[in-house]
């Protein structure tokens, strides 16, 4: 949702919590994300990893963007 020039809600909090997975110099995007992308062939993904998010209560397919 937006409200004036604020985003809110359950899918910028599921943003927030897969970019806090990250590591450094790394770029992660939800499962969703790469099905949406993927067929464009314009990006590069690792074979994705479970992790656990706080607040969603089961785990989530995060995958690196090679984007060098």
């Amino acid at each position: 949702m937006k409200e004036g020039e604020d985003f809110f809600g359950n899918h910028v909090n599921l943003a927030a919590r897969v970019a806090g997975q990250a590591q450094g110099g790394e770029i992660l995007i939800s499962s969703l994300l790469v099905e949406l992308t993927q067929i464009s062939g314009e990006f590069a993904f690792g074979e994705g990893r479970a992790v656990s998010l706080k607040g969603i209560s089961v785990k989530r397919r995060v995958f690196q963007v090679y984007w060098q």
